[in-house]
């Protein structure tokens, strides 16, 4: 335990800078892209059903959590041999981001949208030089990540909190986790990831001056991703089922909302106001609340993981098994209320 401590610590204080520029980026460039968005009528418009925001609102706030997760990664990844895969990940970063800004301009087909997010994952996973099944796990854990966020993007604050939260819990997974290239990686990720995503959030906050839109989402979804399956590749499948779990609540708000659709024969990709948090909005819990109240989930699953990892397997498996049970039958039952 006192080495486990004396190497964290050291990670902690070399890697520092990474959250706090990415916090301080995003945070300066964040009411520029809002002034940018009003001056070319970028505004997501309220409609009465889906977007229930009183007044057009700004969006772009993806183009500031990229600005940010970049300058983040980029100095602190891009030495020696880890030069390609940053060049990977920033250019797929970018991607990502004008994917869900074009989604955002002119909503595109989910169709389309999850096979453009299927070639992103490659860039990344091919400047590893991942195997066959590594290429497809990629793929997988990209899609997924990218829907879950996209998912829980519906209200004031909840995803950029939320996502802040779980990177945070895998920043601490690395640091915990050995002493490897692939638990750097993944502890620069993260904290890249969560000062971004910090750095938005005041802007965020009900009532929200600037939304992040797709962009922001798919950005989030795909850094998480990749933060997630850098444990994964060097630490085998331990590292990445506790990551997983770290990121817990926004995939148990996706299986609920899949499990809800699937029971009901409604298309999975249509969307509704049926989600934990508008069943939580629709019974009288303020915005503020319910992004409170999911943070402290989000919080849990991350304190949960770290625990997890620290754990001989069959304790940790029995942990992660009873709050995933809990948490998910609380959010099957707020996204099944009244049907």
């Amino acid at each position: 335990m006192p080495d486990l401590l004396s190497r964290a610590w050291s990670a902690a204080a070399e890697h520092w800078p990474v959250l706090v520029s990415s916090f301080v980026v995003t945070l300066a460039v964040t009411p520029a892209c809002r002034l940018v968005a009003r001056r070319f009528d970028l505004c997501d418009r309220p409609d009465g059903r889906l977007k229930p925001h009183r007044i057009p609102t700004p969006y772009l706030g993806g183009v500031a959590i990229l600005a940010g997760w970049a300058v983040g990664i980029a100095p602190s990844l891009a030495t020696g041999r880890d030069t390609l895969v940053t060049l990977a990940l920033l250019v797929a970063g970018l991607a990502v981001t004008s994917l869900g800004l074009l989604d955002d301009i002119r909503p595109l087909s989910p169709g389309i949208k999850l096979g453009a997010i299927a070639v992103v994952a490659l860039v990344p996973a091919l400047a590893h030089r991942a195997g066959p099944l590594d290429l497809a796990l990629a793929i997988g854990i990209t899609a997924v990540a990218c829907t879950a966020t996209n998912l829980i993007d519906g209200m004031d604050g909840l995803c950029a909190g939320v996502v802040g939260i779980s990177a945070l819990g895998l920043a601490a997974l690395a640091l915990v986790g050995s002493d490897s290239g692939a638990n750097a990686r993944a502890l620069v990720l993260s904290l890249a990831l969560a000062g971004a995503a910090f750095g938005f959030l005041p802007f965020n906050l009900h009532r929200a001056g600037i939304f992040m839109g797709d962009a922001g989402s798919l950005l989030l979804g795909f850094g998480i991703a990749s933060a997630m399956l850098s444990p994964a590749r060097g630490g085998g499948g331990r590292g990445l089922l506790t990551a997983l779990f770290a990121f817990g609540l926004p995939l148990l708000a996706l299986a609920a909302t899949v499990t809800q659709r699937l029971r009901e024969g409604r298309p999975l990709m249509q969307g509704d106001r049926r989600h934990y948090y508008d069943q939580w909005s629709d019974r009288g819990w303020s915005a503020r609340r319910v992004a409170g109240v999911s943070y402290a989930l989000a919080g849990l699953f991350a304190a949960g993981g770290c625990v997890a990892t620290l754990l001989p397997a069959p304790a940790a498996l029995a942990l992660c098994a009873v709050v995933t049970a809990a948490v998910g039958w609380t959010l099957h039952r707020a996204a099944t209320a009244g049907t």
